[in-house]
């Protein structure tokens, strides 16, 4: 795009000025000369940087900012049952279903198995969850929760669901299901293999 002003100073020169603006060229005639420089001219705004999105529309940013703000009000919920968000994860992971193995708890979190063992490590130390023999194969290991576990999975839950309640509150209840929906959607195309790989 090129962007050219006519502007004409009788009282100082009666020169008239020709300016041409290309995004690296600037070019000023008179009558008597032309002179070019190379550069860019400052926007009507003031900035001299090239046409970009500003930050704040960013989804990186955006997503960023609003985990952190959920994370501040779900980290306060969870300190009286003394476990984190994550612990409550694998909680809720080890209750869905049939008891899984350390390995299937962490393919239902989509982590990796030494993080997983980490996070059953301590809820083991809490007394929330128990590593035992599978009934239904006594050479398979299964995590499954203990009465301590059930209780405080169901009471943490409620105090999340509220945390998460509060962070939703500027949001209509039929747009709080659209972005749940829309971010399953993303999550889950990232998650399929790509064209090639299957």
């Amino acid at each position: 795009m090129v962007f050219a002003w006519l502007v004409l100073i009788p009282k100082l020169t009666g020169r008239l000025v020709v300016a041409i603006s290309l995004p690296c060229m600037i070019v000023s005639l008179t009558d008597h000369c032309a002179r070019v420089s190379f550069g860019s001219m400052m926007r009507m705004d003031g900035s001299h940087g090239p046409r970009v999105s500003p930050i704040r529309d960013r989804f990186g940013l955006l997503l960023k900012h609003a985990r952190e703000r959920l994370a501040s009000l779900s980290a306060p919920a969870l300190e009286p049952f003394g476990i984190t968000g994550r612990e409550l994860a694998v909680l809720t992971a080890v209750a869905e279903g049939s008891p899984p193995s350390q390995l299937e708890a962490a393919q239902r979190l989509a982590i990796d198995r030494t993080t997983m063992v980490t996070l059953i490590d301590s809820l083991e130390a809490k007394g929330l969850v128990e590593r035992r023999p599978d009934a239904a194969d006594r050479r398979r290991n299964i995590v499954a929760l203990t009465a301590e576990g059930e209780r405080c999975l169901v009471e943490a839950s409620k105090a999340t669901d509220e945390a998460e309640g509060a962070f939703l509150a500027p949001l209509a209840a039929s747009e709080r299901d659209r972005l749940r929906e829309m971010l399953q959607v993303l999550i889950e195309n990232s998650e399929a293999p790509a064209d090639g790989q299957r």
